[in-house]
């Protein structure tokens, strides 16, 4: 009987170890494992929407700004102005400033860049009157000219993109045209 019982025990081993083969053979193989996936590669910026540089998209927003609150204050002067000069100058500078903004708003989408409108300045002008505000006004465009100068200035001579650096250059001259006035006026009103 154990020769029986050796030879079934055998038999039995053979066929579970089959059974087991034959199972193997049939299970699916696992999947291997997934190669990883690269992040894509961003496209460079081609053609006209091609987004300026960091520095000339600060230039372009701070243009935007000085823009903005140059013509909130020419608004503001050319509503209060006593002085029919003062008052000319400053319904100048809305018309000349409003259309420079309108370019600078197209130059900028054309960048993919994204502009904000300005809130209207909070500023001790608007409590003047009279020659007080006149001079107050005339006083706080050198300061304004003088710094929109120094601003467009830098971009012209420093910006990386072309066409923003262009239209910086371009502006220069009327803004020292709006300086060389604004101190004419600021002569007269002392």
């Amino acid at each position: 009987m154990s020769r029986a019982l050796a030879l079934a025990l055998t038999a039995a081993s053979s066929l579970t170890l089959a059974a087991a083969t034959q199972a193997q053979a049939q299970a699916p193989k696992p999947a291997p494992e997934p190669a990883p996936i690269a992040a894509p590669m961003p496209k460079a910026p081609t053609g006209p929407t091609m987004a300026a540089t960091s520095a000339d998209s600060v230039f372009v927003a701070k243009a935007a700004e000085a823009g903005a609150k140059e013509v909130d204050f020419a608004k503001l002067g050319a509503a209060k102005a006593t002085n029919t000069d003062v008052k000319a100058f400053a319904q100048r500078l809305v018309q000349d400033h409003t259309a420079v903004n309108t370019e600078l708003a197209a130059l900028a989408k054309s960048k993919d860049l994204k502009i904000r409108a300005s809130a209207k300045p909070q500023t001790e002008l608007a409590k003047l009157s009279g020659a007080a505000f006149d001079k107050a006004f005339v006083a706080l465009m050198v300061k304004e000219h003088e710094a929109a100068i120094a601003l467009f200035e830098g971009e012209s001579r420093d910006g990386r993109d072309a066409e923003v650096k262009e239209w910086a250059a371009k502006q220069l001259p009327a803004l020292r045209e709006h300086l060389t006035q604004a101190k004419s006026l600021k002569t007269k009103e002392s």
